[in-house]
């Protein structure tokens, strides 16, 4: 078993979840109506305070952990000073990014093609399941819920919106 550090833990559970999204985007992004020309995934991240903002540092231009053919489209945050923090570091970057409080507005948006999602815990289950509804792929950081029942509506979601892939934040299971 390995000892990792908190740093080489969360580069190599970024790296696992964003390939997961690319892998299976990138076979159906080329040549479909609607994807960017260049083949690239367009990212929405939900909520970025604390586990999301490493999400967000590996979709900037210029980012050591910048993950290939991904692009940072959007940000959401319900929190101002959140939502400024994000903000900031695209511009930091070079990246002009479209900006939402309310994820279901970004989920409306055909600019995404996959949302990361790192809001608060009791989040998780809801955010999951709208952003399937809405037709994206989604990363969402563990835990899925909070109750077993909530759990279920996000399997049930998976297994209805079956042409989206939701993925799980189980990066001990998922990396090397």
């Amino acid at each position: 078993m390995n000892n990792w550090t908190r740093k080489e833990f969360l580069k190599a559970s970024l790296i696992t979840s964003g390939a997961a999204l690319l892998t299976r985007n990138r076979a159906f992004a080329i040549g479909q109506a609607g994807r960017s020309a260049n083949g690239d995934i367009r990212i929405g991240i939900v909520g970025f305070n604390a586990q999301g903002f490493g999400h967000l540092r590996n979709y900037l231009p210029g980012s050591p952990s910048k993950l290939d053919g991904a692009v940072l489209a959007a940000i959401c945050d319900v929190d101002d000073k959140v939502l400024a923090k994000g903000r900031d570091a695209a511009n930091k970057a070079g990246l002009k990014v479209a900006e939402y409080k309310d994820y279901r507005k970004m989920f409306e948006s055909k600019e995404i093609d996959a949302v990361v999602c790192a809001p608060p815990n009791h989040q998780h289950s809801i955010i999951t399941i709208a952003a399937l509804m809405a037709g994206k792929d989604v990363y969402i950081e563990k835990p899925l819920s909070h109750k077993i029942w909530e759990g279920r509506q996000a399997v049930e979601a998976a297994r209805k919106y079956s042409k989206n892939i939701a993925l799980i934040g189980t990066q001990n299971r998922a990396s090397e």
